[in-house]
């Protein structure tokens, strides 16, 4: 469905880019670089409050799927480098992951071209401590190679934790802060509810602050004046009164610290936010080119600059025109993302203080509920999250946010396919009673019923309540949590397992030797250092993006509207290729579609007749055959299915295996979340119809929701000598061993 034949086009993208003048260009940045500590005492001496723009990372990502690319952050890149900023986001958060995954571009690539069309300006990458750029915590050798890497390419590493547990963020602080010439700054994610109060967050910029100190070899009081405290409202729940008040209370504490605030757009409060945050003593904010905001990443420059300075007497550092011209330069660029990736469900969503879904999770988290055809379930889901977050409380950002979206869907679609919107209203009943209702209040039946709320968890979020993510922020959940989590066999064990430790004390170190070697034999060369590193944080998706870059080289090259649209029949296009050689083709004819789901595509390049095979849909008619998968019976306790649409990644059985009643047979990763499936019955593994080893292969197999994945057969009675499974019942000897069969 993302564009047909008679879909319109847009115009031939064909920017007009506005000359900058010689003076602009040569003008030095405002701020002090490669002495740290001189750069932020010229911040907190400034007077002024002082913005990073995240137009090219946060806002895209939240906006535009991070489908920006390389290509058109050179276009605008040059005129944000003359805005005067403190710094450009530019890299890390989901962007490292979906630069490979949709943009086949080299992240730490992209980051080296960026301080070459735009070297004045500081660049801000975004970590999240143990899941560095993915979406599970690592080992801190793999930690502090991507950490050297980022602090060869950046200037301000921003590094979050969704439990703000500081030690998960140590690896990267001992790799930074030994850098002087890049900026440190650990960030506090901030949620709003019981529990997280102005007392609770000082409690963890204290621990944040003496974690770096101890990192660094710094004095409590010297590191306040060699690193920056973030302030991650990821979501934007949190109310502009309470981040004045947080801003006055960490200022009063620590005088010295400059604290840099940065906060979402989609509760509607972004500028009154931001506004009572730098009024309160925040000398950095975030915001981004008016022309890139829509409804989830964070608020327009100019705006937010006049409320600070017109409304509120604060002076602000920016030059407002070359703000207006890359603002200009922005307009042409942004009608093709808004076109085929803006967000599906859009506008200002103030419910998100309920919900808590951060930035770009607020839309793409519903269109996948949308896409899996569950649009009906969506306000139930949304209820899902409301009530659950009062009972498990950590903060909803990555990974946290996948987590909490994970256990509403699979808990009110898995309710739904049980008992349709009568078995959902009744778990979102029993949910809301538990939330709303103090511990003993609750009567006998409704702690009972409880138990169903985390019935259909994935291994996820019980991983969070054994604290192999880190400490909860506000300690363990009640005990029932684990009964519903773990099951009536399971959860006295999981309370025992618990830890508050950080998972870097227990998680192997990473064989580097091994993991090279694995690397160049599946691409058939030694990698360089960025494409290891990239290897090493997403695997499947690096090896993706390294194999179609040797096959087609650099898609930064295609105009914008050929990446999107494709090349029009009968239109020239010049183009250069990764090694600098100019190129003319023009696009002759495309064929019909044939029963195959092909096309037939005849093509010039460089004078040269070419054709070749694209497929477009699936096959139909009698060539479909027997096409699609084969689908469970729900109603058959052998029959095994992918809970929801999603990748398998691993297979634990194979045809033959004798399986016990809630033993993991299959992973399904959903989400970027894995989703253990268990034998519902002893049995015998019959059938194995989809196979998969992502630690061996790096790749996973597609599922649908429903779809038969491994099927059992009723256990067999088992020789009692040899173990062997007889071939009938009722036999008197074994006809493996001819042991005597016993009944």
């Amino acid at each position: 469905d993302y564009r047909t034949y008679d879909t319109p086009r847009l115009p031939q993208f064909d920017p007009v880019l506005p000359p900058i003048a010689a003076e602009v260009r040569s003008r030095p940045s405002p701020y002090p670089r490669g002495d740290r500590r001189a750069l932020l005492e010229n911040v907190r001496d400034s007077g002024r409050i002082h913005f990073c723009d995240t137009t090219c990372r946060d806002v895209t990502q939240s906006n535009s799927s991070n489908r920006f690319r390389l290509a058109e952050d050179r276009l605008v890149g040059p005129y944000l480098d003359n805005c005067g900023l403190f710094s450009l986001e530019t890299g890390g958060g989901a962007h490292f992951h979906v630069a490979m995954l949709a943009n086949m571009t080299y992240p730490f690539t992209e980051a080296a071209k960026w301080n070459e069309f735009a070297p004045k300006t500081m660049k801000q990458i975004l970590i999240r401590s143990t899941n560095v750029l993915g979406y599970k915590p690592q080992p801190a050798g793999l930690m502090e190679l991507t950490g050297e890497l980022i602090c060869r390419h950046f200037h301000v590493v921003r590094c979050f934790d969704f439990l703000n547990h500081a030690e998960n963020m140590r690896p990267f602080a001992r790799v930074v802060m030994a850098h002087q010439d890049v900026l440190f700054e650990p960030a506090l994610s901030l949620s709003w509810g019981a529990g997280f109060t102005v007392e609770h967050y000082l409690e963890a910029a204290e621990a944040l602050l003496k974690m770096v100190a101890e990192a660094s070899g710094l004095t409590p009081s010297a590191v306040t004046r060699e690193m920056a405290l973030g302030l991650k409202d990821m979501a934007g729940v949190c109310p502009p009164r309470f981040i004045g008040e947080l801003v006055k209370a960490l200022k009063k504490r620590w005088p010295e610290l400059v604290l840099h605030y940065h906060r979402h757009y989609t509760d509607g409060l972004f500028v009154p936010s931001v506004g009572a945050a730098a009024q309160a003593g925040a000398e950095i904010v975030d915001a981004a080119l008016g022309a890139s905001v829509r409804s989830y990443g964070q608020g327009d420059l100019l705006a937010t600059g006049a409320f600070l300075e017109e409304e509120l007497n604060l002076p602000v550092a920016m030059d407002r025109d070359m703000v207006r011209q890359a603002n200009f330069v922005l307009k042409q660029i942004m009608p093709y993302y808004d076109r085929y990736v803006a967000p599906y469900f859009q506008g200002i969503d103030h419910d998100v203080v309920r919900h808590g879904l951060p930035g770009g999770a607020t839309s793409s988290s519903q269109e996948g509920a949308m896409k899996q055809g569950y649009i009906k379930l969506l306000p139930y889901m949304l209820r899902f999250l409301a009530g659950a977050r009062r009972i498990v409380r950590y903060h909803d950002v990555t990974p946290g946010s996948q987590i909490t979206w994970n256990t509403a869907f699979l808990g009110v679609t898995a309710a739904y396919n049980r008992g349709g919107l009568q078995a959902v209203e009744h778990l979102l009943d029993v949910l809301e009673r538990v939330a709303e209702t103090p511990e003993d209040q609750l009567d006998d039946e409704l702690k009972s019923e409880r138990l169903i709320i985390y019935r259909d968890c994935n291994d996820a979020f019980r991983d969070l309540l054994l604290g192999r993510f880190g400490r909860l922020p506000l300690g363990f959940p009640p005990d029932w949590v684990y009964r519903s989590a773990f099951g009536e066999t399971g959860w006295e064990e999981a309370l025992a397992n618990r830890t508050t430790d950080s998972p870097l004390g227990h998680l192997e170190e990473l064989d580097l030797k091994a993991e090279t070697a694995a690397l160049r034999e599946a691409i058939g060369r030694p990698p360089t250092e960025d494409e290891l590193v990239m290897y090493l944080n997403q695997p499947a998706d690096a090896l993706k993006t390294i194999r179609f870059r040797q096959n087609f080289g650099n898609p930064n090259n295609l105009p914008l509207d050929v990446w999107f649209e494709g090349l029009e029949v009968g239109r020239h296009m010049h183009f250069t290729d990764t090694a600098g050689k100019p190129h003319e083709m023009v696009l002759r004819v495309i064929e019909p579609v044939d029963g195959h789901g092909m096309v037939n595509v005849r093509y010039v390049l460089d004078s040269e007749i070419m054709r070749t095979e694209v497929s477009v849909r699936p096959p139909s008619g009698a060539a479909a055959g027997k096409g699609g998968p084969v689908m469970a019976q729900s109603d058959n306790p052998f029959h095994l299915a992918a809970p929801s649409n999603g990748d398998l990644w691993v297979m634990y059985v194979q045809p033959g295996d004798v399986v016990s009643a809630g033993q993991e047979i299959f992973n399904i990763s959903i989400m970027k979340q894995e989703k253990a499936v268990n034998a519902p019955v002893d049995g015998v593994v019959k059938k194995v119809l989809k196979r998969a080893d992502f630690k061996t292969t790096k790749q996973m197999v597609p599922v649908r929701a429903g779809e038969l994945i491994v099927e059992l057969a009723p256990l067999p009675h088992f020789c009692n000598s040899c173990r062997k499974p007889l071939p009938i019942a009722d036999l008197s000897y074994c006809p493996y061993c001819g042991a005597e069969v016993h009944g």
